[in-house]
Order: structure tokens, then C-alpha cells, then sequence
């Protein structure tokens, strides 16, 4: 089993282990999503401490890179491990600190995957929450056709539907692709919606 399943395992069962287990994991993307599911089984009073351990590596991260791809997609894990904790008065503050780095996430096609899975991640703490990244990825990946965020913006325009069907809309309307701009409002308006993925098993 890999350092990454251990700690997934460990996390339910034996959570110092497990946070132990993280300081061993040199990819800061890894090292992440590791808090993230640590922080998600935690007892309730340490969650915070937890999820403030990740955020500090994801910034630490920014003082040596310029690519930010991996801290900020990595956040997802630990931004729904608050909601799932029921920490919501948390998630806007470490959302944001996932979208600044968002700038500094080349291609454009990485930098909307991370924007759909931190909308996966804050959507359920309701569509205040998701605003943000969804005004974000409209200013910053609409008129790209690349498959990746033609895929990214359909995907989204799914999940938001169940929460708020004009939103939704904005954001197939923002799909480059003429094709699969059409089909996809075609869907909202037919009231098909997708759940947000699961972070944790």
C-alpha cells in the first residue's frame, strides 16, 4: 500500500498516525490532500489546526515556485474536509486562498480543472460559497476551446444546475465550443445536474 493509502486508511482509524505519516510525503500536492482526509476524520477541535497546516504548505510552496497547479487543486481535499466537519465559516477564507494562486497556474486548461474541483469542493457549503470560483473561471478560462475546458465548463454547468439554474447557464453560455455550448444549455434547460464528486471513501 502506498504512503498516500496508508494515511487514507490510518485517518479513520488512527488519526495521529496518520498526520504523522504526512510529514513523510515530500509532493506538496500529496501532502495536501493528505491533510485534507486527516482533517476530514479529526477530532472536531483539531480540524482547524489541520486544515491551517495545509494552507501553510500551500503558501509556503508560492515563496519557490511560479507554478501553483499542484497546492491549488490540492486545497479542494482540505476546503471540503471543513464543510464535511461542519467548519463553514472556514471555507471562504481558505476558497480564497486557492484562488489567488489560480493566476499563476499555466495552461489555461490546468487552471480550469482547478477551478471545477474547487467548485466540486465549496458547492455543497452552499452557492455563496461557490460564487467566487465561478465568477473566477468565467473571467479567467471562458473563449478557450481546448477539450480540457470545454469538458471543465460542461462538467460545471452540470453541478451548479442543481443549486441555481442561472447561474448554470452563465456558465455554458461561456463555453467556446459552439457545439457543445448549444447541447449543454440544451441539458440545463431540460434540468439534467450532476452531483459534486466525493472527496473522501
Amino acid at each position: 500500500m502506498s504512503r498516500r493509502g496508508q494515511i487514507r486508511k490510518l485517518a479513520k482509524t488512527d488519526n495521529a498516525a496518520a498526520l504523522k505519516l504526512v510529514s513523510k510525503l515530500s509532493d506538496i500536492r500529496e501532502q495536501i490532500q493528505a491533510l485534507g482526509w486527516v482533517a476530514r476524520y479529526a477530532e472536531p477541535k483539531r480540524v482547524q489546526a489541520i486544515v491551517d497546516s495545509a494552507v501553510q504548505a500551500a503558501n509556503e510552496y508560492t515563496r519557490s515556485e511560479s507554478d501553483l497547479y499542484a497546492p491549488a487543486i490540492a486545497l479542494a481535499w482540505p476546503l471540503r474536509a471543513l464543510h464535511e466537519t461542519g467548519n463553514l465559516r472556514s471555507v471562504q477564507q481558505v476558497r480564497d486562498v486557492a484562488l489567488a494562486m489560480l493566476p499563476s497556474v499555466n495552461p489555461c486548461s490546468s487552471r480550469t480543472e482547478c477551478h471545477a474541483t474547487l467548485l466540486n469542493a465549496v458547492i455543497p457549503s452552499g452557492l455563496s460559497a461557490a460564487d467566487p470560483v465561478i465568477d473566477s473561471m468565467i473571467a479567467n478560462c471562458a473563449g478557450d476551446n481546448h477539450w480540457r475546458i470545454v469538458r471543465a465548463f460542461v462538467d460545471s454547468a452540470l453541478l451548479v444546475n442543481g443549486f441555481n439554474k442561472a447561474r448554470a447557464l452563465e456558465i455554458a453560455t461561456a463555453i467556446a465550443d459552439e457545439t457543445k455550448r448549444d447541447a449543454t444549455i440544451s441539458r440545463l434547460q431540460a434540468g439534467d445536474s450532476s452531483l459534486p464528486r466525493n472527496f473522501f471513501w
